[in-house]
């Protein structure tokens, strides 16, 4: 069963749609899903990856978003 939050505050660029957090685990890992074609299709992130990601390859970024580490 899959769980999806509206991440208020996060933007879409290209159509400006919504981006939800969705908790339909993906081989047992939460996923960020970007809708887009007007709702029609959608792309889905591993989001543990792309913060691992932003942590190793940007960490001013990283920790600009997370002040207390």
């Amino acid at each position: 069963m899959a769980i999806e939050i509206e991440m208020d505050g996060v933007s879409e660029y290209c159509e400006g749609m919504p981006v939800m957090l969705t908790y339909a685990f993906k081989n047992g890992r939460p996923v960020v899903r970007a809708l887009n074609s007007g709702g029609y299709d959608s792309t889905e992130v591993d989001l543990a990856e792309l913060m691992e990601w932003v942590k190793t390859n940007c960490p001013d970024l990283y920790k600009a978003g997370n002040p207390n580490r």
